[in-house]
């Protein structure tokens, strides 16, 4: 017998529908300096510890007061049986994730036919169409059913999910359907060890539709250059990178393409960088400039 989560969440879920959003403080900024930055980066300052039996945290990726996705902490005795003299209880712990609307979630169908399984990225990922994102309710980031024979010997008997046993300072990849348009995003989370609770830190969402995000940690956030340090732009298709100080820390450039993979990476070491842009296809590319002390990152075209 396999037992899954959807089988008890209907109850989970009107709950939801009754809860208000959270109140923890939020910073909503432009992630790079520069007037084409796109990414929307929301800071949960303090970090919010979700717990079950029933704990909720609702996610409103873009911020507009419409709920994205429902993030679940649940642990639940299903039954007690008593076998050979001695009281077994068969539970659940879980953690699970149910996109909204047309939203979905990067995850795999690897597990029980007909559930979703989300991905686990580690920072400097890139969520983009090349991903495989699920619209299936009640996503299991990590799942165990098992037998509790005493206070502390459990028996599992069946365990999935990507996060199962624990994850810190990983990030769920996020698809978001934004006035017709998809949009991808990140969240940051830990997953507990016992599979019931997780905390939610910080999100981000790419604002120009179709293009990338990375997953990055952005807890220096206000460290970012202005622009009077940095500059980025194409011109011509030539691409400056200019720095208004001598570059005495390690300064890796990317470029990538619209689908997230990398075009060009060098290391970069003078003042003004130019990189020739003619031979690359016509079309939107990201930028990346990323040193010890932050990453900006701006859209570029080229044009034939």
């Amino acid at each position: 017998m396999i037992v899954h989560p959807n089988k008890f969440s209907e109850k989970n879920s009107m709950q939801t529908k009754l809860l208000a959003y959270s109140s923890a403080t939020s910073l909503f900024l432009a992630f790079s300096q520069h007037a084409d930055a796109q990414v929307i980066y929301t800071d949960i300052d303090p970090d919010i510890i979700v717990d079950a039996p029933a704990g909720i945290y609702n996610l409103d990726l873009d911020n507009d007061a419409t709920i994205d996705f429902i993030f679940s902490a649940s642990s639940v005795g299903l039954f007690t049986v008593t076998d050979y003299g001695a009281n077994v209880l068969y539970a659940t712990h879980a953690v699970m994730a149910d996109p909204q609307n047309l939203n979905s979630i990067a995850a795999t169908t690897a597990g029980v036919s007909g559930f979703a399984y989300p991905y686990v990225f580690a920072e400097s990922a890139n969520i983009s169409a090349g991903l495989q994102f699920k619209n299936t309710s009640f996503q299991s980031l990590a799942f165990n059913f098992h037998a509790l024979v005493s206070s502390s010997v459990y028996n599992t008997i069946h365990a999935y999910g990507n996060w199962l046993d624990g994850e810190t300072d990983k990030f769920i990849g996020l698809k978001l359907i934004k006035d017709g348009n998809t949009h991808y995003g990140w969240a940051r989370l830990d997953v507990a060890t016992d599979n019931k609770s997780f905390t939610i830190k910080d999100y981000a969402y790419e604002a120009t539709a179709g293009v990338l995000i990375h997953t990055d940690i952005m807890d220096a956030i206000d460290d970012v250059p202005a622009d009077k340090n940095i500059s980025i732009f194409s011109f011509n298709n030539v691409l400056t990178i200019s720095f208004g100080e001598n570059i005495n820390y390690p300064t890796t450039l990317f470029i990538f393409d619209i689908t997230g993979n990398i075009i060009l990476q060098q290391h970069l070491f003078n003042t003004k960088n130019e990189i020739d842009l003619s031979k690359f296809a016509a079309s939107v590319y990201i930028v990346k400039v990323q040193t010890e002390k932050s990453v900006n990152t701006v859209k570029i075209q080229v044009i034939k």
